[in-house]
């Protein structure tokens, strides 16, 4: 969620499935449980959006917040909307799936572990 720093604990469907929304990745999100249980409160609504969308909103104003994210989203990247009760649209996108040797922003996360043996320390 937008502004969230906290940590997933929950695995939510965009769309409820008491709704309709099917169990499916491209329908899921992870959210901390403060904002899984706002986004079920009156007037928030979350929709998935299209390549489309995501090339209108990457096309908008430098002054945009919404135009940055869909622009380092790119096209093939998961991007939710959030829409709050004063109709405010937030922008969200997943972050990319970390695995063994991958870059987390600037630093490698290979680049934390020393020595040659089997056994791996933290680098100080």
């Amino acid at each position: 969620m937008p502004f969230c720093e906290a940590d997933i604990r929950h695995a939510d469907h965009i769309r409820p499935a008491t709704e309709g929304g099917p169990t499916s990745y491209g329908n899921g999100q992870g959210l901390s449980a403060r904002c899984n249980y706002t986004k079920d409160l009156p007037g928030f609504t979350t929709r998935v959006l299209t390549p489309a969308e995501i090339a209108a909103y990457a096309a908008g104003p430098e002054t945009d917040r919404n135009t940055h994210i869909a622009r380092e989203a790119g096209p093939d990247t998961h991007v939710t909307a959030v829409t709050t009760p004063t109709g405010h649209t937030y922008l969200s996108a997943a972050p990319p799936a970390l695995g063994w040797g991958q870059r987390r922003g600037r630093r490698d996360v290979a680049a934390r572990w020393v020595g040659t043996s089997r056994r791996r320390h933290p680098a100080p």
